[in-house]
C-alpha cells in the first residue's frame, strides 16, 4: 500500500549512489511499515483509512534550531511538520512510505485520525515520532546499472577480507615521500605525516591500485540475500528500514453513527538515531545530520 504524503512534505530530490561502502547522512530511507489495527482485542473487518499528523518543526540550521529562533519543539506544538495518509483493507497492511525524515524533525507529538468504514476516529498524542518502532535491515548491495543490482549479507570471511584490505591500504603509506611545498610543485602543502610534508609516489599509487583490485575479491565471501527474512519495498527490493505501527482503535469505532476519540496514555517512542551498520546513501534529502 503506497502512502500518499500530504502537503507538509517538501519536494523530493533523489540521488542514487551504488557501492558496497555505506555512508550515513541526512537521508530519506526506503521504509516498509507494517500497520495493524485492533479494536476491543480483535481486528476490524472494514477498511481503515488513516492519516498520521505530526507537529513540531523541521530543522533549518546545522544545530537543528527551530525556524528563526532557539525555541524547542513544544513551542511549535501546533505547527504541522510531517504527515502521511494510507488506507488498509482491514486488520493490517504494509505502507511504503520513504519520507520518514526523522533526523531533521523535532516533533512535539503525532496524532492519528481516520475512519473505519464510514465511522471516524481520532487518537491524540499517539507518539512523539512517525516511526516509534523501527529497526534497520542490514544488507549489502553490489554496484550495478539502474535497478540491476544484487543484494547480499555479510559473512565473517568477508569482514576478515575487508579488514585485511584496510590494513594493506594503510601499509601503502610506507611509500610516501617527504617534500617541500615551497620547492616542489607536486607537494600540495596540505598533507603532513609526523609534522612533515609528504606527497604520493608512483610506488604508493601502484600499491593502492593493487589493494583496490584485490579488495574486489572480498565480495566472493558475501552470501546472497535471503529475501524471506527481510521486509521488501513495493518494487520487491529489500527496504533499508522496517517499522511497525500497532494502532488500538478507540472503543466503539466502526459501529453506530458517532465519532470516537481518545488521548494516548503516554507518547510512544522517540525518533531513531539512524546509525545502522549498513545505512546506505541511496536517497538524499539535503544537508547532513
Amino acid at each position: 500500500m503506497k502512502a500518499v504524503p500530504w502537503g507538509f512534505v517538501p519536494a523530493l530530490m533523489i540521488l542514487l549512489l551504488f557501492g558496497i561502502v555505506s555512508v550515513h547522512a541526512d537521508e530519506m530511507y526506503s521504509t516498509t511499515t507494517h500497520v495493524t489495527f485492533e479494536k476491543n482485542g480483535t481486528g476490524p473487518r472494514d477498511p481503515v483509512s488513516f492519516t498520521m499528523n505530526c507537529y513540531g518543526y523541521t530543522c533549518q540550521r546545522w544545530d537543528c534550531g527551530a525556524p528563526g529562533d532557539d525555541a524547542s519543539a513544544s513551542d511549535h506544538a501546533s505547527d504541522p511538520a510531517f504527515s502521511f495518509h494510507a488506507t488498509c483493507p482491514g486488520y493490517g497492511c504494509d505502507v511504503y512510505e520513504p519520507y520518514y525524515h526523522v533526523e531533521r524533525l523535532r516533533i512535539d507529538h503525532c496524532d492519528i485520525e481516520g475512519s473505519v468504514g464510514e465511522h471516524p476516529f481520532l487518537i491524540r498524542n499517539y507518539s512523539a515520532t512517525p516511526t516509534p518502532n523501527c529497526s534497520w535491515q542490514e544488507w549489502l548491495i553490489t554496484p550495478g546499472t539502474g535497478w540491476n543490482r544484487s543484494y547480499f549479507t555479510s559473512t565473517p570471511r568477508y569482514e576478515e577480507c575487508m579488514n585485511a584490505s584496510y590494513l594493506a591500504s594503510e601499509a601503502c603509506d610506507a611509500y610516501l615521500a617527504p617534500c617541500n611545498p615551497l620547492k616542489d610543485a607536486e607537494c600540495s602543502g596540505n598533507w603532513m605525516v609526523n609534522d612533515s610534508y609528504v606527497k604520493s609516489t608512483p610506488e604508493r599509487d601502484s600499491c593502492k591500485e593493487k589493494v583496490k583490485s584485490d579488495r574486489q575479491k572480498c565480495t566472493d565471501y558475501l552470501e546472497p540475500l535471503n529475501y524471506s527474512r527481510y521486509a521488501l519495498d513495493e518494487e520487491g527490493r529489500p527496504a533499508q528500514r522496517f517499522c511497525e505501527l500497532r494502532i488500538s482503535l478507540p472503543p466503539g469505532t466502526g459501529s453506530g453513527n458517532d465519532s470516537y476519540s481518545r488521548t494516548s496514555t503516554g507518547i510512544e517512542g522517540q525518533a531513531d538515531s539512524g546509525t545502522g551498520l549498513f545505512c546506505f546513501l541511496n536517497r538524499i534529502f539535503g544537508g547532513t545530520c
